[in-house]
C-alpha cells in the first residue's frame, strides 16, 4: 500500500507520488516479460519530469473516487503520444549488466531492468535531446 497511497495526489499518470516515480527509492526491478523494450510505462515517469513537447493532452477533469469512497473533482494531464512511435528500447545505449538483463524466462525473451540505475542513466538523456525516446511517424 505504501507504494500507491498518494498516487491520487498527482496530476498526472506518473507523477512524484506514483509508483512508476517511487520504485527508484524502493531499488525497484522492473521485469519485462515477453513484452520488449520499445514500450514501458515506468519510463514516463522521467518524461514528466522533462516534459518534452508530444507527452500531454490538454488538461481535463475526472471525478475520482478514493479508498474511502470519497468522490472529487481533479484536474488531470492526461500522456498523448499521437503521431509519435515510442522507443525505450534506446535504454540498450544507456544501460549495461548488470543495470539490464536479458535473457529467456520460462522460454520467452525477457528483461530485467534497474530502476535507479534506469533512472540515473535515461534523465540525463532525456534532458540533453528531449526527443531520444521517440521517432516522428511520417505519413
Amino acid at each position: 500500500v505504501e507504494i500507491t497511497e498518494e498516487h491520487g495526489l498527482d496530476e498526472t499518470p506518473c507523477g512524484p507520488h506514483s509508483p512508476f516515480h517511487e520504485l527508484p527509492k524502493y531499488n525497484g526491478q522492473i521485469l519485462m516479460l515477453a513484452c520488449g523494450l520499445i514500450y514501458n510505462t515506468s519510463m514516463h515517469a522521467i518524461e514528466e519530469l522533462v516534459e518534452p513537447p508530444y507527452l500531454y493532452d490538454p488538461p481535463i477533469y475526472y471525478t475520482l473516487t478514493d479508498n474511502h469512497q470519497k468522490s472529487y473533482k481533479k484536474k488531470y494531464r492526461s500522456h498523448n503520444f499521437r503521431g509519435w512511435q515510442q522507443r525505450y528500447d534506446r535504454i540498450t545505449n544507456l544501460l549495461i549488466e548488470p543495470a539490464l538483463r536479458s535473457g529467456l524466462v520460462v522460454g520467452v525473451r525477457s528483461h530485467l531492468i534497474n530502476a535507479r540505475k534506469l533512472w540515473k542513466e535515461s534523465l540525463p538523456a532525456l534532458r540533453s535531446n528531449p526527443l531520444y525516446f521517440v521517432d516522428r511517424i511520417q505519413r
